[in-house]
């Protein structure tokens, strides 16, 4: 007897292969799903939807009916060609060692 197999039921949530299709010869209007976007630009489809969530973000999406998100191929390439420098949090200051602390608490001030 064989068992079935349980059903992945999250979806693909990877880096997917390059597309099959020339990015180039598409039309400014056709709209393209979020597996090809990220085939598109070689990113997850996590990082899709992480993007969605961020106020401000450079790469525009739709909802059509059904609420499935779709990208025009024109918005793509704006954002591809926009090539903003990411905006990164400064450093962090590296924490002080405890055992430093405790032999300068514990030495006396000179005299």
């Amino acid at each position: 007897m064989t068992t079935a197999h349980k059903r992945d039921r999250h979806g693909f949530r990877g880096v997917p292969p390059p597309p099959v299709f020339d990015f180039d010869a598409l039309p400014d209007g056709v709209l393209l799903n979020e597996y090809e976007t990220a085939a598109v630009g070689r990113w997850s489809t996590n990082t899709l939807a992480a993007w969605r969530l961020r106020e401000g973000h450079g790469l525009r999406w739709i909802v059509i009916a059904g609420g499935f998100i779709r990208y025009r191929v024109s918005a793509i390439r704006a954002f591809l060609a926009d090539a903003a420098p990411r905006k990164r949090k400064p450093a962090k200051r590296e924490p002080r060692s405890r055992a430093t602390d405790a032999v300068s608490a514990t030495q006396e001030p000179a005299r």
